[in-house]
C-alpha cells in the first residue's frame, strides 16, 4: 500500500494543547537546531550533493575538501584536530563501537559506572558473549563515581574503565582528569560519554588524557543524526567496524558520510568556540531562577548538586506528587521524567544508583534549558507549574 502523500508533505497537526503555548524544557533530550546549523544544512543538501568519497569527479573532491574541513571545525570543540575524529550516526553509535571492540579483545575486562548512559552499559553486557568480563562502578548519593573503586579495579585486570562525563539525567560532573589518570598508571584504556558535556563544559581530549570520546551534535544544537568519536593516541587500531562495506572514516564506518548534516555539526561547533561561555553563564541564571521559583511552591528536592552538574540541568520533584501524573496535567511544560533516549518506561536506573528512596523516584522529573531558553520562557514555566500545582491542592 502507497503511503498518503499528504503525510510527506506536512506533518499531522498538534492538538490545542501541544500549540504554540508550550515550553520547551527538554533541551538535554535534544536541543533546538541553531540558525546556522539549519542555514548549513539546507546550503549543502541543496548546492553540494557530492560524496566525498568519490573522488574520481570534482564534485566528490570538493566534497571530500568540504568533509575534511568539518571534521577540524568539529573536532576543535574537543580540543583536538580533525585526525582524531570519526564520524557516525551519533553516541549511541560511537558508544556501541567502543565497547564492541574494546570487548572482543583477549583478557577484556570493562568496568563501566552504574548510571552509564542504556547503550553503554547494554553494550558492555553484550561484550560478556565474546568472553569479557564486566564490571559496575558504584557512585555517592551526589552521582559521582567511587575513585576508590576505581582503583580497585583496575588493580583487578581492568583494560577499559567508561565514565560518563556528564549524566544525562542528574547532570552530575565526574572527574574525568582524575580518573584518566588512575587508567594511564594502571595500563588501562579511557572512554567517556561525552554526549551531554560537549557544549556546556570545557572538554579537551588531549588535556584529560582520553583515549575515546563519544559525543552527538543534536545534544549542543546541531542535526540529529550526526555524532563521533575522539580517539587519543594509538588507539583507533584498536577498533574493529560495527558497519563494513565501502570502507568509509578510515574503514571503521562504512557508508557514505552525510555531508549536509556533518555540515551542520561544524555550524554548531564554530558557533559554540566563539559564545559558550556566554550560554553557559546565561543557561545557569535562568536554570537557578527557575529552581529557585519551583522551591517557593512547595516542598520540592533536588537530586540534582548544582555546585557540581551541568549548568542546564535539574532533577527532582515535588514530594508526594507522582512525576507522570503532573506531567499529563501539565501538556504546556515539555519535560523529561527519566531518560528520554529509553523507551519502555520503568524506574530510572540512575535514580536508584544514587539509592533514592521510591517516593522521590516516582515524584523526579528532568528540566533541561537550552542556548535558546529565554526569561519569558521561564516567566511561563514557573506560571504552568503554579498552575498545575494547585489542581493537586484542590483535592
Amino acid at each position: 500500500m502507497m503511503p498518503d502523500t499528504a503525510l510527506l508533505s506536512r506533518p499531522q497537526p498538534l492538538s490545542l494543547t501541544e500549540r504554540a503555548n508550550g515550553i520547551y524544557l527538554d533541551h538535554q533530550a535534544t536541543d533546538r537546531p541553531r540558525p546556522q546549523v539549519i542555514e548549513a544544512v539546507t546550503h549543502f543538501m541543496s548546492s553540494h550533493f557530492g560524496n566525498a568519497n568519490a573522488s574520481a569527479n570534482h564534485r566528490g573532491r570538493l566534497s571530500r575538501r568540504y568533509l575534511d574541513q568539518f571534521r577540524e571545525t568539529t573536532a576543535t570543540l574537543m580540543g583536538d584536530c580533525g585526525d582524531a575524529l570519526l564520524f557516525t550516526s551519533g553516541a549511541t553509535e560511537s558508544n556501541n563501537l567502543v565497547m564492541s571492540s574494546e570487548g572482543r579483545r583477549k583478557d577484556a575486562h570493562l568496568a563501566v559506572s552504574a548510571i552509564e548512559h542504556k547503550c553503554v552499559l547494554e553494550s558492555a553486557a553484550r561484550a560478556r558473549q565474546f568472553g569479557a568480563k564486566v564490571s559496575i562502578l558504584p557512585v555517592t548519593p551526589e552521582g559521582v563515581v567511587d575513585l576508590d573503586a576505581v582503583r580497585r579495579v583496575l588493580a583487578n585486570g581492568a583494560t577499559l574503565v567508561s565514565v560518563m562525563a556528564a549524566n544525562n539525567e542528574i547532570g552530575t560532573l565526574q572527574p574525568i582528569r582524575e580518573i584518566s589518570t588512575l587508567c594511564k598508571s594502571a595500563g588501562a584504556r579511557f572512554h567517556t560519554d561525552a554526549a551531554q558535556a560537549v557544549g556546556k563544559s570545557r572538554i579537551d581530549l588531549p588535556g584529560m588524557g582520553i583515549d575515546y570520546l563519544t559525543f552527538t551534535a543534536h545534544k549542543f544544537g546541531g542535526p540529529q543524526g550526526i555524532g563521533g568519536l575522539m580517539c587519543g593516541p594509538q588507539v583507533i587500531e584498536r577498533l574493529e567496524p560495527l558497519l563494513v562495506g565501502g570502507g568509509q572514516e578510515r574503514g571503521l564506518r562504512s557508508g557514505t558520510t552525510p555531508l549536509a548534516l556533518c555540515a551542520g555539526a561544524a555550524a554548531a561547533a564554530l558557533v559554540l568556540h566563539h559564545e559558550m561561555d556566554k550560554e553557559v553563564e546565561k543557561m545557569r541564571r535562568l536554570r537557578d531562577r527557575l529552581v529557585a521559583a519551583l522551591q517557593q511552591m512547595g516542598p520540592f528536592f533536588t537530586n540534582s548538586h548544582r555546585a557540581d552538574t551541568l549548568c542546564n540541568n535539574v532533577n527532582g520533584g515535588f514530594l508526594g506528587i507522582p512525576a507522570l501524573m503532573l506531567m499529563r496535567r501539565a501538556p504546556e511544560l515539555h519535560f523529561s521524567v527519566g531518560s528520554a533516549c529509553t523507551s519502555g518506561g520503568g524506574d530510572s536506573h540512575v535514580l536508584k544508583a544514587i539509592k533514592l528512596p521510591q517516593e522521590k523516584i516516582d515524584a523526579s522529573f528532568r528540566l533541561s534549558v537550552g542556548w535558546c531558553t529565554t526569561d519569558e520562557d521561564i516567566d511561563q514555566a514557573i506560571d504552568g507549574f503554579r498552575r498545575v500545582l494547585t489542581t493537586f491542592q484542590r483535592r
